[in-house]
């Protein structure tokens, strides 16, 4: 991505496969998280990044019995 397009913040892709993996991506950085996407977030905002790409796949029944919410 052009630096000048960043307008300072790093950016970075957030992928939620079918199966309910997440990962946060960017140029030399991988990084799987085990609790889904509510981890995943705050991670990237306590980093302070920027998701510039989300790929959600996964199930919103899946996330909810993840995160032990109820229906």
């Amino acid at each position: 991505m052009d630096p000048v397009l960043l307008n300072g913040h790093v950016r970075c892709t957030l992928i939620e496969s079918f199966s309910g993996e997440v990962f946060v991506v960017r140029p030399g950085f991988r990084k799987e998280f085990d609790k889904g996407l509510l981890e995943a977030k705050k991670f990237i905002d306590d980093q302070g990044w920027d998701i510039s790409i989300c790929i959600i796949k996964g199930s919103l029944m899946l996330r909810q019995m993840m995160s032990g919410d109820k229906c």
